[in-house]
């Protein structure tokens, strides 16, 4: 009858939506190991070591060779804590390459002057977990507010940490997209456990008047 036909119709539907967001998640995931591969190859064996328990030597010395040592700096706003250590783009490098369980345990141990920020990102990277990838419109109000800093520059990891975790089609930078790699995962990431939401967009377009 119609009724049967609908509902096969639905369960079809249901399958092919289910192999495509797999589909997507693998996607997704090869391009973090593919960055985390980049950042491991990037090493020239002069370490340089950041005095941060925990962090890797790849890790920090990706981050000066990619990010401080070069004309990025002078294009991008980047912020230090009070030991000099630039805390965004860690917690960007470890999201990008899909170290999640590493980036948690960064935040939870974090005591440095940015703790209340840290302590922020810690909280909506939980609720982002848990929501698996669809953050409620409340939070996304809240990080949004937390990036309006008026006259004050943004680091710019931290805003595209942000606009990733709120599926926003803002770009902090075209630096962080100058890879073919971080360009396609960076579109990837809006399908990947969720859909991307208009609503989240709409609150975007009135913070940065896009």
């Amino acid at each position: 009858n119609i009724l049967d036909g609908v509902n096969d119709n639905r369960k079809e539907v249901n399958y092919y939506s289910d192999c495509y967001s797999r589909l997507i998640q693998m996607n997704c995931q090869l391009l973090e190991e593919e960055f985390e591969n980049v950042i491991m190859s990037s090493a020239n064996g002069n370490y340089v070591s950041s005095n941060v328990p925990g962090i890797k030597d790849e890790d920090s010395n990706f981050i000066i060779q990619e990010y401080l040592s070069s004309s990025f700096r002078r294009r991008n706003y980047i912020e230090f804590d009070e030991g000099k250590f630039p805390v965004w783009s860690y917690c960007y490098i470890l999201f990008r390459s899909g170290r999640l369980p590493e980036l948690q345990s960064y935040l939870d141990k974090y005591e440095g002057s940015l703790k209340g920020e840290v302590s922020k990102l810690k909280h909506f990277l939980a609720e982002y977990r848990s929501q698996k990838g669809n953050l409620p419109l409340d939070s996304c109000q809240s990080m949004l507010q937390s990036l309006d800093l008026g006259e004050q520059d943004v680091d710019v990891f931290k805003k595209m940490l942000y606009c990733v975790l709120i599926k926003s089609q803002e770009v902090a930078s075209e630096d962080l997209l100058s890879r073919l790699g971080d360009y396609l995962w960076f579109n990837v990431s809006f399908f990947v456990k969720g859909e991307k939401s208009i609503k989240n967009f709409g609150l975007v377009e009135d913070m940065f008047c896009i």
